[in-house]
């Protein structure tokens, strides 16, 4: 990760919180200071219409303790995701698609600077 100019983290809700395994991946860089200051962009999607906000929550809090920059526009929830994504993981639904264009551009803007 270390190479990397930017990360975009893109997650599901796993019983209101970040999967075990995203959570534990990134506790082990809190020491490493590999995701200082690097610009970040975070997706949370899930089945819930509340779009995953808690595991949202959580995964920003991690973020912050490794002292990452989520970028502006750079935050995004996908509620009730099963209804924005076809059976081949295409985007169904355009306001989606415009927030997820959004968001990348934002990214791409951020190395841009």
């Amino acid at each position: 990760m270390s190479e990397a100019n930017a990360l975009i983290i893109c997650t599901p809700e796993y019983a209101k919180s970040v999967p075990g395994v995203l959570k534990n991946e990134l506790e082990w860089l809190v020491s490493s200071a590999e995701l200082y200051k690097k610009p970040v962009a975070v997706i949370t999607a899930s089945p819930s219409i509340e779009g995953g906000d808690k595991a949202h929550e959580s995964l920003l809090l991690t973020l912050g303790m490794l002292d990452t920059v989520v970028v502006e526009d750079g935050s995004m929830l996908v509620p009730s995701v099963s209804t924005k994504f076809n059976a081949n993981a295409t985007v169904k639904d355009e306001n989606t698609k415009q927030e997820l264009i959004a968001l990348i551009d934002s990214i791409v803007g951020e190395l841009d600077t």
